[in-house]
């Protein structure tokens, strides 16, 4: 359910997204839908980082062995052959 409410997000975006800004754009100036996304960031990205959870547990997890476990992360990803 959670990957379909994310794509039709992208969707709607795609859709709605670029006729809005050539909108802003023809009505102010070519700044104004940049000027839109960067404010609309500086307001929703602290929220995002008090209110979304970290997705750090893998990370984690994996180091408990320190330097030596991620040289061994790298060897294992050059012997792969894939």
């Amino acid at each position: 359910m959670r990957t379909i409410m994310i794509m039709g997000a992208f969707a709607i975006a795609s859709t709605l997204g670029m006729p809005f800004a050539l909108y802003l754009a023809n009505k102010l100036s070519w700044h104004a839908p940049f000027l839109l996304v960067g404010s609309l960031g500086v307001v929703f990205v602290p929220f995002l980082v008090l209110y979304l959870p970290k997705m750090d547990s893998h990370i984690q997890a994996n180091t408990s062995n320190g330097a030596s476990h991620k040289l061994e992360v790298i060897r294992n990803v050059i012997k792969n052959p894939l």
